[in-house]
């Protein structure tokens, strides 16, 4: 029997061997990779956290910045706007400048920080009425100025008389400050060389039209909301029906006065002084040149159906609108009392400074005269060229003001860092 020769089996091992150890160099490679790649994304993570951080402090400073904008201090001493700080471990920086054309107007220059990582902003804001009281003419429905010669401008009743302020000239004339400004919840209508020192502020979603060399210094913008225009309250009227000053007058001459139904006539050429108090009509009407003199004040006249106050004059002799205030509203009253006209008029003139609240009534404003003060109604109407100057006094003295700011334009100067 023939043997075959053995089979000889090779040895795997050291094959085995560096098979592993290739495997074991993948697997560390692999490890190494996704540790770079977690150390990378950690990284990357953090960077976009310290730029969101960065914005927070930017929006953190701007938001301290508008504070003192809207409240007019100045707590640090360093300017109106302008603040420094930290928060939560960040920092901050705010530079604002006020628009030298359009008062009430400022640009927020914002850079915040967290660690070395910087992010810049930059925001345009302007301060806003929070009541009808910031304006010179303010209109429910919309706003029609289309009298040639027609100004809004601005000056303070505390400091002296307009003509003492009105000291500054352009192309259209003289002028006193640029916060004349104008508004409604509606659009306003501009035209035939109508000139507003001031802002002219349509209502949310309305516009601004100008035609026919028509100006406005300030902002066009569309307010945010409508301004809130609630009626002199019923239980104010009824009490003034039932307590008031009326027969407690000076006249120079014949007026005819009704004491049950309240309407009262001040003959032509007829002048009717009233002193400070209350007094309440149905109607009132100035006949050819008759004059409703004020001496002192406040004097409060409430009027429930026709004021019609255009064919004479009025003439307060303090100089201060807040002294002569008039409100109309149609509320039934007196009782019994024929209800229909619901109107007001009156003429500007020297001595014509007051201010008129009556957010149901259609108001007109004739002849080339100016009134001081500020005029609100449903609809208001300037007939022949007249002026109003809006006193700035009336913001305290009325309960109204600057009390909101409302943002124009926001901007990244300083995209974040990758």
């Amino acid at each position: 029997m023939r043997l075959l020769p053995e089979r000889t089996v090779p040895d795997q091992r050291g094959s085995i061997t560096v098979i592993a150890v290739f495997f074991a160099l993948v697997i560390a490679g692999l490890a190494v990779t996704m540790i770079e790649v977690g150390l990378a994304s950690r990284r990357l993570q953090s960077r976009g956290d310290s730029n969101l951080y960065a914005l927070e402090a930017a929006e953190t400073g701007t938001a301290f910045a508008e504070q003192e904008i809207q409240s007019q201090t100045d707590p640090d001493g360093d300017g109106i706007g302008n603040v420094s700080g930290t928060y939560a471990g960040m920092r901050f920086t705010t530079t604002a400048t006020p628009d030298a054309a359009t008062p009430g107007r400022y640009t927020i220059d914002a850079q915040g920080w967290h660690g070395q990582i910087g992010r810049r902003i930059e925001t345009c804001s302007r301060l806003v009425p929070g009541t009808a009281w910031d304006y010179g003419l303010f209109a429910k429905d919309g706003l029609v100025l289309g009298s040639s010669g027609t100004k809004t401008d601005a000056y303070d009743s505390r400091l002296g008389p307009y003509v003492t302020q009105a000291v500054n000239v352009d192309k259209n004339g003289s002028y006193a400050l640029m916060e004349g400004s104008i508004g409604s919840n509606g659009s306003i209508d501009l035209s035939s060389q109508v000139h507003v020192y001031g802002d002219a502020t349509p209502g949310p979603g309305s516009t601004v039209a100008m035609s026919n060399g028509a100006t406005v210094t300030g902002d066009t913008t569309p307010a945010a909301e409508t301004v809130d225009l609630p009626p002199t309250p019923l239980a104010e009227f009824q009490a003034a029906a039932t307590t008031n000053d009326n027969g407690k007058w000076l006249t120079t001459g014949k007026v005819n006065y009704d004491p049950v139904t309240k309407d009262l006539i001040v003959n032509k050429g007829v002048t009717i002084t009233l002193t400070g108090g209350t007094y309440f009509f149905h109607s009132i009407t100035l006949s050819g040149n008759a004059i409703l003199k004020i001496v002192d004040g406040p004097v409060k006249i409430y009027v429930t159906d026709l004021a019609s106050l255009g064919g004479g004059i009025i003439a307060n002799a303090t100089n201060k609108p807040h002294n002569l205030q008039f409100y109309q509203h149609p509320y039934p009253l007196p009782a019994g009392a024929s209800m229909g006209n619901n109107k007001g008029s009156f003429s500007g003139g020297a001595g014509a400074s007051f201010v008129y609240y009556a957010p149901e009534t259609a108001l007109t404003l004739s002849g080339n005269g100016a009134v001081m003060g500020s005029i609100i109604g449903k609809t208001i109407d300037l007939k022949g060229g007249g002026s109003v100057h809006f006193d700035i006094a009336l913001r305290e003295q009325m309960m109204g003001g600057r009390v909101r700011l409302q943002r124009l334009f926001w901007r990244d100067l300083r995209p974040p860092q990758r």
